[in-house]
């Protein structure tokens, strides 16, 4: 079941509209919305002061208001932003699952999509340039990277509805509320490991990501590893959290593996049973370590992966958690879209959508040896 929180930590911040504008300048708002259009019925100084007032405020016209007005075509642009992946990579990344979710929920709320690639170097510079522009009504955001609530801050300042999709701020020092749809990695990660420890299992280990520019879903499974160690008793005599120093590939998931199997866990050199990895590529490398050392998966090692990409061609097929992003997506285009129109699908205090994951019971997990 998708699960909504309503933190009430800090007040979330409401878009400024035109009756905002209007009270502040103790004016009619259709005096207000003349001045802003520029019509020479309305005194020079006071389109002069009305525009300032605006400015001030961080008013952004509604396009889809003035579109009505208007009379013209009131179809909402949606902006699929990508921070650091490009339009070759972000099918073939994490993200693939999603993209297809977003043109779905897009299309079922008759909005456009045109999809956006930034330069992860300056993000909050890329994005303050994209909203002058004025190429979107709203903007869904993807990023493989860290992301920084400084990155965000143009998209605060301007008004415009936004929605991240797979990140969240609840582990930055400095957050304010979002809107963002995430997986409940946290869930998915206690869960494996509560799996696991009701299987027998208690030297385990973990091959994760985390250093400076570590993103909410790598904090989201360290929070999730240690929830589920707790949550089991405690008594999970021997585990370790093994990071990455580069990136999460095969080829990490292999080296650290052979590390863990021929060395044991680190600080006792206890063989270990059983290996959660980040994804499911970090399991494929770890498989290959265990063939190549003669470790037999799953009756002398378990594995677990995450994103249930490719689990179901490796050998022997993987267990893995499946984090439901054509869902998640598919959630973030339908909250944009409320945000837009300003309906209940946009409460500004459902500020985090999380997706339930789900185990897919394969060939990799059996009880401990």
């Amino acid at each position: 079941m998708t699960q909504i929180d309503r933190s009430a930590a800090a007040p979330p911040r409401r878009r400024v509209t035109l009756h905002d504008v209007a009270a502040e300048a103790g004016l009619s708002i259709t005096t207000v919305s003349r001045a802003l259009a520029g019509y020479s019925d309305v005194a020079q100084a006071t389109r002069l002061r009305v525009t300032e007032l605006a400015r001030h405020l961080g008013y952004r016209p509604s396009l889809r208001a003035r579109n009505l007005a208007m009379g013209r075509d009131a179809t909402l642009r949606c902006a699929v932003v990508s921070l650091d992946l490009s339009a070759s990579v972000l099918p073939q990344s994490v993200y693939g699952a999603a993209l297809p979710g977003i043109l779905a929920g897009a299309a079922a709320e008759g909005m456009d999509v045109q999809l956006a690639v930034m330069d992860r170097k300056d993000p909050a510079g890329e994005l303050e340039r994209f909203v002058a522009e004025d190429r979107a009504d709203g903007i869904l955001l993807l990023t493989a990277a860290r992301l920084r609530p400084s990155d965000l801050t143009p998209l605060e300042t301007s008004g415009i509805p936004y929605v991240l999709v797979n990140r969240h701020l609840a582990h930055e020092a400095d957050a304010f509320p979002v809107n963002c749809v995430t997986p409940d990695w946290v869930g998915g990660t206690r869960d494996a490991v509560r799996r696991l420890h009701r299987l027998g299992h208690r030297r385990m280990a973990a091959i994760f990501s985390r250093d400076s520019s570590a993103t909410s879903t790598a904090l989201d499974h360290e929070q999730g590893w240690r929830e589920g160690i707790a949550q089991s008793g405690g008594d999970a005599a021997d585990v370790s959290i093994v990071h990455a120093t580069g990136p999460l590939s095969p080829l990490s998931g292999h080296d650290i593996a052979r590390r863990l199997l021929t060395e044991g866990l680190p600080g006792s050199g206890e063989p270990v049973t059983a290996i959660v990895a980040y994804n499911d590529h970090v399991a494929h490398g770890v498989l290959r370590a265990a063939r190549e050392l003669s470790i037999a998966v799953p009756d002398q090692l378990s594995v677990i992966g995450f994103d249930n990409s490719i689990g179901q061609y490796l050998w022997p097929a993987l267990c893995s958690y499946d984090p439901h992003l054509y869902a998640a997506a598919e959630q973030a285009a339908q909250l944009l879209a409320g945000l837009l129109r300003g309906d209940a699908a946009g409460d500004p205090e459902a500020r985090r959508v999380t997706i339930p994951l789900d185990y897919v019971c394969r060939e990799t997990c059996a009880p401990a040896p």
